[in-house]
């Protein structure tokens, strides 16, 4: 559509209406040829009740992710989106490859196991586990963002590297957000989860434009990371108050793995900014190795851990090369 019809941007749009819609009818055929067509009104009661809410859920969140960029267009020019839009597109992939595939397991069996015995610090470990990963995958990203948009972009799109490091922390806020929604859910308070987006719909208006108007698209990532961090602290909080069974998170080691990744990412931007060379990326590398090392060597893993850890290695088949 794009290319042989020559149809532009609206060839993206039917390429990903037309892919949708074959991927829907599909996977309902096949639903609806195994279950057969049935309906149970006091479970669709319940289902709506639930439900319901998180349709102007959606709607807020939709106007919040357009805010930004509505007022980047308004106040400089379509450069200045295009420019943020790549970076967000970069730190995105986060969330497209690591939360959004974790997410649809760990919600689902956190509901089902949330009121089990000996659970919960369980579960508390893999979600540091998984942020682990994520905060891990984000200062990859931070590290090589130049070399990314020297690949991907002109040189045009080179501010976009900027924003990156606030877009990426964003993401990890909103995979902390995550987990906290599960307790609102396990309540069956889907209401507050509507309130906390369009409350956070509505504050981000304002945030938005002071600081674009201060610093570009550099005050677009900010407001993004303020809005996020703040729906993050809402949901947390509400979640402790509506739903009876506390939710654990071990704020400790998740706090200590995302000081160090900052303190990386800092050490990168002082030493080398955003230069591109074969010098910065092996010192980029030696960053990244350094805190990995720096979760193992200190007290964010546990001794148990680095155990454990260490018989894996000791039990990966070795091959030789003659």
């Amino acid at each position: 559509f794009v290319v042989g019809l020559n149809l532009g941007v609206m060839g993206i749009f039917y390429g990903t209406l037309l892919s949708s819609f074959f991927l829907a009818v599909g996977l309902a055929a096949r639903i609806l040829w195994q279950v057969g067509v049935v309906c149970s009104l006091p479970l669709l009661k319940k289902m709506v009740k639930i439900g319901l809410p998180l349709a102007p859920a959606g709607l807020a969140d939709a106007a919040f992710q357009s805010t930004d960029k509505y007022f980047l267009n308004h106040i400089f020019a379509a450069g200045a989106v295009g420019q943020y839009a790549l970076g967000g597109r970069v730190a995105s992939l986060l969330h497209a490859f690591l939360t959004a595939p974790f997410a649809q397991i760990w919600v689902v069996r956190r509901l089902e196991t949330l009121k089990q015995p000996g659970q919960r610090e369980a579960f508390a470990g893999i979600l540091t586990y998984f942020l682990m990963l994520l905060v891990t995958a984000g200062l990859t990203v931070v590290l090589f963002a130049p070399e990314l948009f020297r690949l991907v972009a002109s040189q045009d799109y080179a501010p976009a590297v900027a924003v990156v490091p606030l877009l990426v922390l964003a993401f990890i806020m909103l995979a902390i957000n995550m987990h906290f929604e599960i307790g609102l859910y396990h309540a069956k308070q889907t209401k507050w989860l509507m309130g906390v987006s369009l409350l956070c719909a509505l504050i981000n208006v304002p945030v938005s434009y002071l600081l674009i108007v201060q610093w570009g698209i550099l005050g677009a990532g900010t407001a993004v990371l303020l809005i996020y961090t703040l729906r993050t602290a809402i949901t947390g909080w509400l979640s402790c108050a509506v739903c009876h069974v506390p939710l654990e998170f071990e704020w400790r080691r998740v706090g200590a793995i995302l000081a160090m990744a900052g303190l990386c990412a800092g050490v990168a931007h002082l030493l080398l900014g955003v230069g591109i060379s074969w010098a910065a990326a092996a010192t980029k590398m030696g960053l990244l190795g350094l805190f990995l090392g720096s979760i193992v060597v200190t007290g964010i893993m546990s001794a148990e851990e680095r155990r454990t850890l260490l018989s894996l290695f000791k039990q990966s088949p070795r091959v030789s090369v003659s």
